[in-house]
């Protein structure tokens, strides 16, 4: 059982390392805009891997990922992940 975030981001690279798609939820955040979309849910996800963008220094704090539903490789905040396979996070460590 999954309970805290950077289990579920272990989990997460193994998966996407044997191409396997897991489900995640997260709480949507941009700093830039200081906005919250409220909770992303993704059904079929694969963690992906992005050169790293030296003007970002947050870098460190986010996980991209490829939505293979949509095509689209979008960022979350690892803090902020909710769920891991439909099952809760209980903490953060």
């Amino acid at each position: 059982m999954i309970t805290s975030v950077y289990d579920a981001i272990r989990e997460m690279r193994a998966k996407s390392e044997r191409k396997e798609e897991f489900a995640f939820s997260y709480m949507s955040y941009s700093i830039t805009k200081d906005k919250s979309e409220g909770e992303i849910c993704v059904e079929h996800a694969i963690l992906y891997r992005k050169p790293k963008d030296p003007r970002n220094i947050y870098h460190e704090y986010m996980l991209t990922y490829l939505d293979t539903d949509t095509g689209e490789v979008r960022q979350c905040w690892q803090p902020l992940i909710m769920s891991y396979n439909h099952e809760p996070i209980k903490s953060i460590d």
